[in-house]
């Protein structure tokens, strides 16, 4: 290990996400077909005192199969776009934009986390949650009953507590 000092910028060429298999396994314990698609993005971090940066990645021709949300499994899903944007300062990641799109849904989230490299079971979570269902084919039923209707004709909500506890909560003021 080490420490790493200064600012560090990247921009990554375009990455097979199979390529992230064992962070994903070791980690988030998913397995190997749970995630697949194409990486692209950039970042840019100070770490010489208080850790602060900015990043943008993209995952295009996504697909999800064999996930669980809050314990709830997810079904599969192909041909999604996923964008992931925000900022680290203070010890907090602010997600400006957490999405994933398809011919289906959109879903959008923003909020805070931690920043990734301190991400454990019990770092908190504090998501804003919209839900745009496009389909009728749309095989997210379920979450209608964690999410509330908004007057734009969307669901709300908001994902708490932490990584190894979250929690589904309906978004009040959009009752």
């Amino acid at each position: 290990y080490g420490t790493v000092t200064g600012v560090q910028t990247c921009a990554l060429p375009i990455l097979d996400i199979e390529r992230f298999r064992p962070i994903l396994s070791g980690y988030l314990g998913m397995t190997d077909e749970q995630l697949r698609g194409t990486l692209t993005g950039s970042f840019s971090f100070d770490f010489s005192s208080d850790t602060s940066g900015v990043f943008s990645f993209k995952i295009d021709d996504m697909s999800i199969s064999n996930f669980k949300l809050v314990g709830f499994p997810i079904p599969p899903f192909k041909k999604l776009e996923s964008v992931f944007t925000g900022k680290i300062q203070s010890g907090v990641t602010k997600v400006d934009e957490l999405s994933f799109k398809g011919k289906d849904f959109d879903l959008y989230m923003h909020g805070s986390i931690p920043p990734l490299w301190r991400i454990t079971r019990g770092a908190k979570i504090d998501l804003m949650i919209n839900l745009n269902i496009l389909s009728d084919e749309a095989k997210i039923g379920i979450v209608r009953s964690f999410l509330s209707p908004k007057g734009d004709g969307t669901l709300g909500g908001k994902i708490l507590g932490t990584f190894g506890n979250p929690r589904v909560v309906r978004d009040a003021r959009s009752q």
